[in-house]
C-alpha cells in the first residue's frame, strides 16, 4: 500500500506535492469515489481518477549507459552535443543519475523513475562511486595520502575515500561524494593533470564489460540492489 499522492506522482500525472493539493480540492476518485480521507492508501490496482481522467500506472525503465567523452550530461544545450543527441529519440524521456562532465567517460544510469531521481539527487544521499583515471604523472604516496587526507579548494573541502594505484599512471579513485568536477581539481591542486578519467561503478551498480557508447537495461540483481540502497 502506499500513500494516493505518492501513486499519482508515480504515473507521471504531477508531482507529489501538487497531488496532495488536487487531493485537497477533491478532484480524485477512487473507484468513483471522491476522496476524502488524509492520507488514503491505495495498491494501485483501484481505478484512480483525476478531474475523470483515469490514471494509468506508468512503466518504469532503468538503464545502465557508457557515456563516451565529448557530450554533455542536459537535455538541451546550445553549444555542446548532449547524451540525448548520441542516444536519439528512444531515450529522450529518461532522466540520468550522476553526472559526468563532458570530458568524463563511463556509467550513468538513466531512468524514468521520478522518486528515484529525487532520491540520488538530494544532498543528504551520498552515494559512493568509482573511477579509473589516468594521469600524466606518477602520484607519490604522499600525495594520494592527501587526497583521503582532503583538499580545500575554492572553499570547499574535496576528499577520497581511497586511492588505489593501478599501473602505468593510472589508479582507483572511490569517493561518496559529487561535487563538481572534483577529481579534476583534486589532481590539478597537486600539479597533475587528468588525461582520462572514467566511473566504473556507481552505488551498487558497475559498468562492467559495457561497451563504449552502450545502453542496457539494468539486471534484476542490479535493480535489487539500488532498490536496497534507495530504502537504506
Amino acid at each position: 500500500m502506499k500513500r494516493l499522492s505518492k501513486y499519482i506522482a508515480e504515473t507521471g500525472y504531477c508531482s507529489r506535492r501538487r497531488a496532495d493539493d488536487l487531493i485537497a480540492q477533491g478532484k480524485v476518485t477512487v473507484n468513483g469515489a471522491r476522496v476524502t480521507e488524509h492520507p488514503c492508501l491505495v495498491s494501485g490496482d483501484e481505478k484512480i481518477c483525476v478531474d475523470g481522467e483515469e490514471l494509468t500506472p506508468l512503466h518504469k525503465a532503468y538503464y545502465k549507459f557508457y557515456k563516451p567523452p565529448g557530450y554533455v550530461c542536459s537535455h538541451s544545450d546550445k553549444h555542446n552535443t548532449t547524451i540525448y543527441d548520441y542516444l536519439g529519440d528512444d531515450y529522450s524521456y529518461l532522466r540520468y543519475i550522476g553526472r559526468l562532465d563532458k570530458e568524463s567517460e563511463g556509467l550513468l544510469i538513466l531512468t524514468n523513475d521520478g522518486a528515484l531521481v529525487q532520491h540520488y539527487s538530494h544532498p543528504s544521499f551520498e552515494v559512493s562511486r568509482s573511477y579509473e583515471v589516468t594521469l600524466d604523472r606518477e602520484l607519490s604516496i604522499p600525495e594520494t595520502a592527501r587526497l583521503c587526507q582532503g583538499i580545500v579548494d575554492e572553499g570547499e573541502t574535496l576528499l577520497c575515500d581511497a586511492v588505489e594505484i593501478l599501473r602505468d599512471k593510472k589508479y582507483l579513485f572511490h569517493l561518496h561524494t559529487g561535487r563538481k568536477r572534483e577529481i579534476r581539481r583534486m589532481v590539478k591542486s597537486l600539479g597533475g593533470t587528468v588525461l582520462k578519467l572514467k566511473r566504473i561503478r556507481y552505488g551498487a551498480v558497475r559498468l562492467g564489460d559495457l561497451r563504449e557508447g552502450e545502453i542496457i537495461p539494468l539486471s534484476p540483481a542490479e535493480m535489487d540492489a539500488l532498490s536496497r540502497e534507495e530504502t537504506s
